[in-house]
């Protein structure tokens, strides 16, 4: 049997066109060609957005969990820097 880990996350948002735009900035590079080892699964509620990351093993959790932090870091640093 095939051992899968497992990371959930919700953060929330002041508005919910922040989750919007970030949901849009980060999800089309999330479940690409480069994550054969994990698979993340985002989901919009009112003013939250939850994050999902699945994966086969350990290393494969942390680098996406870190690599989808990252995404969310620089999505919101560029929607604070336009307005």
């Amino acid at each position: 049997m095939e051992k899968n880990y497992s990371f959930s996350l919700s953060l929330a948002f002041p508005e919910h066109s922040s989750i919007s735009l970030i949901e849009q900035a980060i999800a089309p590079e999330l479940n690409g060609a480069h994550s054969r080892r994990s698979h993340t699964k985002l989901s919009l509620k009112k003013n939250m957005l939850a994050i999902t990351i699945i994966a086969q093993d350990l290393v494969a959790l942390r680098a996406t969990v870190n690599g989808v932090i990252k995404k969310i870091m620089l999505a919101t640093a560029a929607m604070e820097a336009v307005a």
